[in-house]
């Protein structure tokens, strides 16, 4: 699930910091380097976008990284909870299990979902928890059920106890839950420069690729033109 990468829009609080053009660009990267990462992961893969309007220029994106092999969906029309509800709803109408992610946390891999797919087998819903209270991954196996609404209801995303309150909340309605390790969302200078540090030093050569682009996008003048044509590719 993403927004498009319009400057001002999406990665605000790091685009305080770095600049909002920078921000988007790295939103951008994000979401091409989870695109390629996931490409071969589960039956049915979609990227549900928002705006509507710029959906032919994602598709545009897709070509470019070779990830043809995405869905485009548009988002529904709501506050995030529901926006979220209504994808996994409409996923589990035909999937046994539905995962949803978003693109602020572009280290995920095709093994982190095969976990979380794993784990569905023996629990109703999956949680990947982040360093700031909230949570970068959430997996729920079917069928749907009404009372599933109330994981994602009058919830205050910006705050840092989703998780805690989503938790809570699988208990009270009577499901299991699952869990994944801890990771950071990239929304912060520092949690920026923790990934850098992270891909540096990783022996994968996909890692260092994003090092690489995370690098350019930075050291480039916000303004460079150069930089939306960046390419999304692994060693």
């Amino acid at each position: 699930m993403m927004k498009y990468w319009n400057p001002g829009d999406v990665k605000t609080r790091l685009g305080s910091s770095i600049g909002y053009q920078q921000a988007a660009h790295l939103h951008r990267t994000f979401v091409g380097h989870l695109c390629q990462q996931l490409a071969k992961t589960a039956g049915l893969r979609e990227l549900v976008v928002w705006p509507p309007e710029q959906i032919p220029l994602v598709s545009q994106q897709l070509a470019q990284w070779q990830s043809e092999s995405w869905n485009i969906r548009v988002q529904v029309d709501g506050d995030l909870g529901q926006r979220m509800a209504r994808w996994i709803e409409d996923t589990l109408a035909h999937c046994e299990v539905a995962i949803l992610i978003g693109a602020d946390c572009p280290v995920l891999s095709h093994d982190d979902i095969s976990t979380a797919i794993s784990m569905l087998q023996a629990n109703d819903v999956v949680l990947g928890p982040a360093a700031d209270g909230g949570y970068y991954l959430v997996g729920i196996r079917g069928p749907w059920k009404d009372q599933m609404n109330r994981l994602f209801e009058n919830m205050t995303w910006s705050q840092g106890d989703v998780f805690q309150t989503t938790e809570r909340r699988i208990t009270e309605i009577g499901l299991k839950m699952g869990q994944l390790p801890i990771r950071e969302d990239i929304d912060t200078n520092a949690e920026l420069s923790r990934l850098r540090n992270e891909l540096t030093i990783s022996d994968n050569p996909t890692d260092r690729t994003l090092s690489r682009q995370i690098d350019l996008i930075l050291n480039t003048d916000a303004e460079d033109n150069t930089i939306s044509s960046l390419p999304i590719a692994s060693e």
